[in-house]
């Protein structure tokens, strides 16, 4: 499994009216060069908000946090946002430890 980072907390940079396009013009890319087998991931702040600027269609989700957060304070936004159906299978069993009952 194959898996590469298109954007680091882009979401954190979200007063930049969120930069949809921006991500989307990384995915095509990313998928232009890189082909199907590998798994196109983004890396954001632990809310809702990070997620939903910093995250494309296609592209895998994920969150980061510091070391004084608690796991299930900062995946609880993580887990109302993520959708199963859009998620890689090699990446679900993650998704299940993180998130006993995914949104």
């Amino acid at each position: 499994m194959c898996n590469v980072q298109i954007e680091n907390e882009y979401g954190s940079y979200r007063d930049v009216d969120c930069g949809h396009d921006y991500m989307a013009h990384l995915h095509d890319i990313a998928r232009s060069h890189l082909g199907n087998d590998v798994i196109l991931f983004t890396t954001d702040g632990n809310s809702l908000d990070l997620l939903k600027c910093g995250a494309t269609n296609n592209t895998y989700a994920t969150v980061d946090f510091g070391p004084t957060a608690g796991l299930s304070a900062s995946t609880d936004d993580f887990c109302t946002f993520i959708d199963l159906a859009t998620t890689p299978l090699g990446m679900q069993a993650a998704i299940f430890a993180a998130c006993p009952e995914p949104g």
